[in-house]
């Protein structure tokens, strides 16, 4: 269960696990939310099923989760790099403007087995002032 819980790359995935039936029916309730005060009150899980649940979940900060979570997976980033350290230009020399942006891989991935990296690189021509 705790590889599951590390592996999960998403608050649905990570939820699902946690509260198998609960999350179900709880996405089902906001999917249908005009529906549900017509709809009389089921069980949430089987009877031979143990029922743990969260005594509140607000989905409005469920979804800044799963949005902070997609923010920080591992994909391509804009970000600066200094022009002379890439280089490794003597000290004598200035390049302007003195950083570029260029994509990167970075992030996390939400798998211990499972490292960022670039699946392929390219050259990149930036136009710079030498001095």
């Amino acid at each position: 269960m705790e590889q599951k819980l590390r592996s999960a790359s998403s608050v649905d995935e990570l939820m699902s696990l946690i509260y198998p039936s609960y999350w179900t029916a709880l996405k089902c309730r906001s999917k249908l939310s005009a529906a549900a005060s017509k709809i009389s009150q089921r069980p949430l899980a089987d009877a031979g099923e143990p029922t743990f649940a969260a005594a509140y979940l607000n989905l409005d900060v469920l979804k800044s989760i799963e949005s902070e979570w997609r923010k920080t997976q591992c994909m391509p980033r804009e970000v600066c790099v200094d022009v002379g350290r890439e280089f490794g230009a003597p000290t004598n020399i200035f390049y302007k403007p003195p950083c570029v942006s260029v994509y990167r891989c970075g992030g996390c991935c939400h798998s211990e087995d499972k490292q960022c990296r670039n699946i392929s690189t390219g050259y990149l021509s930036k136009t710079e002032s030498i001095q």
